[in-house]
């Protein structure tokens, strides 16, 4: 089975995007869609999805989803109080449910099952997948997509550098964002996040 699973699927953007990219109408019988949206004031409106309304994490726990001062259906919110875009309300959040995702994938992926794994869970995937990586769970991964934003975490650059050259070590094949914005389509290319490393750490040790 192939199989999509979506981290920070918010609308379902991505999913519609994945969709173009394998045909999806003529592939319906061949895929399966997970979707991971912990926001309680966003839906996913799409046909053949399991939605699943929790954050993925390093454990099964609760913790705060902060909200952006624009919406509480903005698409910035933030398990990470390091996190430093400026519209976030710390003041402002949600109790929500988090899954280990590496227990998670453990439970429901088998060896023979093609993964890609779509993650932009804005900041959270520094502990999410360093933990994937401890647990040995990437092996079930064939593709990752993933959006890094250590430009916007108070946290040291070589952390972001670290992790993306252990996952280069890793049998998937690794993407940068699946739907990369407009001003920064660089990093639909995961090179692009190990410059940008490269230049935040040459920075943070200047300024350290």
């Amino acid at each position: 089975m192939n199989i999509f699973i979506d981290c920070g699927a918010y609308n379902g953007d991505s999913i519609r995007k994945f969709r173009e990219k394998i045909d999806y109408e003529n592939n319906k019988d061949s895929w399966r869609f997970y979707a991971f949206e912990p926001n309680p004031y966003v839906d996913i409106e799409l046909e053949n999805v399991i939605i699943i309304k929790k954050a993925v994490w390093t454990e099964d726990c609760k913790k705060k989803l902060y909200f952006s001062k624009r919406s509480k259906k903005d698409n910035v919110t933030t398990l990470m109080e390091n996190k430093t875009t400026p519209h976030l309300n710390f003041k402002d959040y949600a109790e929500v449910e988090c899954v280990d995702l590496s227990s998670w994938l453990y439970r429901n992926i088998d060896l023979d099952d093609h993964v890609v794994l779509k993650m932009d869970i804005e900041g959270a995937e520094y502990n999410v997948l360093a933990w994937m990586g401890y647990t040995d769970v990437l092996a079930l991964i064939n593709e990752l997509y993933c959006e890094f934003h250590v430009k916007k975490l108070k946290m040291d650059p070589q952390i972001h550098l670290d992790l993306i050259r252990s996952l280069k070590g890793e049998t998937l094949t690794l993407h940068g964002d699946l739907i990369p914005s407009v001003k920064h389509p660089e990093f639909a290319d995961i090179e692009a996040y190990v410059k940008l490393g490269e230049r935040l750490l040459r920075k943070y040790r200047r300024e350290a």
